[in-house]
């Protein structure tokens, strides 16, 4: 183990809040495409792609290392990633459910008429528990946004047989099939990413291996060559704002080169976390604990808040409300207030939905993880 490990804990606290600021983003996204006159924002989709490349990066110590010990080490890293995954879309599932049902109840009770969902049935739901949104399209309509766990589930399980290859080799692999899958994708789905965007079947696989495997590569390099240079943070932090800075000029090419702008995401992205995961913030400081709260609320906050947005979007389209002109058609001063309650409204219900979810299915199906995974000393790697 190198020296420079014990930093570890500080430098990743800033990744924690990109999470968190990342999830934001989604929010932002959606609540904006609900009628937005401002097409500046629709590249924030990206962010999914962020993930992506995020996730990699942290996963990549955790994963088999090599073929003499893979048995265990794969069981380990799926049973972990299983109860990191699932917990949350149970509780995910259970509300859109719950939600779906107030809905019928109160359109019933109003007399008005209701839509009913028809890819809500017992097949769709079993698609969607198993995560197989990215393979069978019409069990994502019901949350859309976990398309992208489906999409990163099996890119861990690929990854899983990759990384026990020499390293680096393995993550290259896997970057450049994702490519090729992305790529394909984007050639022969057109009608499907013309009404949704590229979040199925080969371009949402690819996308989830491109960005999961820059993600690992990163990490390689931060723990071979990263502490001898960017540790210091007359270095870290120029080269961070830099990344911030291609970053933004990466989302305002989106009007210039659509959908094949993931073809870029993913190394500018690996830039932002290789560089950030450098930037020292103190565990214990004001912004650090709010940084280590957002990224705990991250994922909760991304997997919920479309059925809070969809729910607000029923009540606020039963009530004649400020906003109600349709919204596209009002003032640009309207818009804003309208996105502003939408974005305050929905990230408060999703924070909340994730604080209750962490306490009744998270934390007490993630023991029985942690059981699971459990050896007897004797039998520990050394």
């Amino acid at each position: 183990m190198s020296e420079s490990r014990p930093a570890a804990p500080h430098r990743f606290v800033l990744l924690d809040g990109l999470r968190g600021v990342a999830a934001l983003l989604v929010v932002l996204f959606h609540a904006a495409r609900d009628g937005s006159p401002f097409y500046k924002l629709d590249p924030l989709f990206l962010m999914v792609d962020f993930f992506f490349v995020l996730s990699g990066f942290v996963l990549l110590p955790s994963m088999p290392k090599a073929w003499r010990t893979f048995g265990r080490d794969s069981y380990v890293f799926i049973v972990k990633r299983i109860f990191r995954l699932w917990p949350m879309l149970i509780a995910v599932m259970l509300t859109s459910v719950a939600v779906y049902h107030f809905e019928m109840w109160d359109t019933h009770r109003t007399g008005a008429g209701f839509n009913y969902d028809v890819n809500r049935n017992g097949h769709m739901y079993l698609m969607a528990m198993l995560l197989m949104q990215i393979w069978v399209s019409k069990s994502m309509m019901m949350v859309v946004p976990l398309w992208s766990l489906s999409a990163e589930w099996f890119a861990n399980l690929v990854y899983t047989f990759l990384t026990p290859l020499w390293k680096v080799v393995g993550l290259a692999v896997g970057v450049v099939v994702g490519y090729h899958y992305f790529r394909q994708g984007l050639k022969h789905d057109t009608e499907w990413i013309g009404w949704i965007g590229p979040i199925r079947g080969d371009e949402a696989f690819g996308r989830a291996l491109i960005g999961f495997g820059l993600g690992g590569l990163m990490r390689v390099l931060a723990d071979w060559i990263g502490p001898r240079v960017f540790a210091r943070w007359y270095v870290n932090l120029p080269l961070f704002a830099l990344s911030i800075y291609a970053s933004w000029r990466l989302l305002d090419e989106y009007r210039n080169l659509g959908y094949a702008i993931i073809n870029y995401a993913g190394p500018v992205f690996a830039f932002v976390v290789f560089t950030a995961s450098y930037v020292k913030i103190p565990h214990s400081s004001v912004l650090g604990r709010v940084l280590l709260k957002l990224g705990a609320w991250s994922f909760g906050i991304y997997a919920f808040h479309r059925i809070f947005m969809d729910l607000f979007n029923y009540y606020s389209d039963k009530t004649e409300s400020w906003w109600h002109t349709p919204i596209y058609m009002a003032p640009n001063q309207v818009w804003f207030k309208y996105v502003e309650l939408k974005m305050g409204v929905v990230t408060l219900a999703s924070v909340a939905a994730t604080i209750v979810a962490g306490y009744l299915v998270e934390r007490p199906l993630q023991r029985l993880g942690r059981r699971l995974t459990r050896f007897p000393q004797g039998h520990e790697r050394r």
